[in-house]
């Protein structure tokens, strides 16, 4: 499939020996597949037979990361990604979501606190004991890309 910026996630600092950034699939099916950072420029094919980082073998910093305290990244201009936080009650199955916001540099996640349906707050918080026994908040995240204002 080809790429564009919308659909991809970059790096931090990783780059191509060609000066692109190294990227990966939103789509986790597909990254899973290609199972590497691979140069944008191969996934947005524009080129072929340049740099890919496996898995396996490197640890690559996305530019969503909250470890990402600068906020570096090897997207080109005109889109930012951004993190979404979901959460699902385990009491109620209630479902909500975080505005998008940049995860870079802060401390964690965004928390989801109560459950605006049922009032459950076990693990919406940010901490959860293994001795409260009632059903916990979730929280997943993902990454979206949104356009630029630059």
């Amino acid at each position: 499939m080809t790429h564009t910026d919308k659909t991809l996630e970059y790096a931090a600092t990783a780059r191509c020996k060609c000066g692109a950034g190294v990227a990966m699939p939103l789509d986790v099916e597909e990254a899973m597949s290609l199972a590497a950072w691979v140069c944008s420029e191969v996934l947005k094919g524009n080129a072929s037979d340049h740099d890919s980082f496996p898995f396996v073998f490197w640890k690559i910093r996305e530019e969503t990361s909250i470890n990402n305290t600068p906020g570096l990244t090897t997207r080109p201009a005109g889109t930012i990604a951004r993190i979404i936080g979901h959460a699902t009650c385990g009491q109620c199955n209630s479902e909500w979501e975080s505005e998008p916001y940049e995860a870079c540099g802060k401390s964690h996640h965004w928390f989801p606190g109560n459950c605006p349906k049922c009032g459950n707050d076990c693990g919406g918080h940010g901490s959860h004991s293994s001795t409260d026994k009632r059903p916990r908040i979730e929280a997943r995240y993902r990454t979206v890309i949104l356009d630029s204002d630059l």
